[in-house]
């Protein structure tokens, strides 16, 4: 990612210096629309920030990217789907997927995030559901 300041561009570390030493993480920033069958059931935490985005794509768009992040979780594993205002305040929804498979709102934080039902109804969709 770059940012502009002052007219030039620069990199915007989107990931702690510390958690990219780490051996036991791998962080990826996959295309979210492409499918990773390699990645089903691999990751204990995924987070989605300012990219499920109603203003950036399509309701069945944002159906398939959700399907394809939950995914990749582990049981147990955890979803953060988060969003910036352009007030800069920062909204977000963690979900926890649980043994069963099924994937509940966990926490929200400040109002949550607009995704939430998109997120609900791509799981309740991988698993035969309505997310009623």
């Amino acid at each position: 990612r770059l940012a502009a300041t002052g007219g030039t561009f620069v990199p915007v570390r989107l990931v702690s210096p510390r958690l990219l030493e780490r051996t036991d993480v791998d962080v990826v920033a996959p295309d979210l629309a492409r499918d990773r069958a390699e990645w089903r059931g691999r990751f204990g935490v995924v987070r989605a920030a300012n990219i499920l985005n109603h203003d950036y794509f399509d309701p069945d768009t944002l159906l398939q990217m959700a399907a394809h992040l939950r995914s990749y979780l582990a049981p147990g594993g955890l979803m953060v789907v988060c969003r910036t205002l352009k007030d800069r305040s920062n909204h977000g929804t963690l979900f926890r997927l649980d043994q069963a498979g099924e994937l509940a709102v966990a926490d929200r934080i400040g109002d949550g995030s607009d995704a939430a039902a998109i997120v609900l109804a791509a799981a309740g969709a991988a698993s035969g559901r309505s997310a009623g």
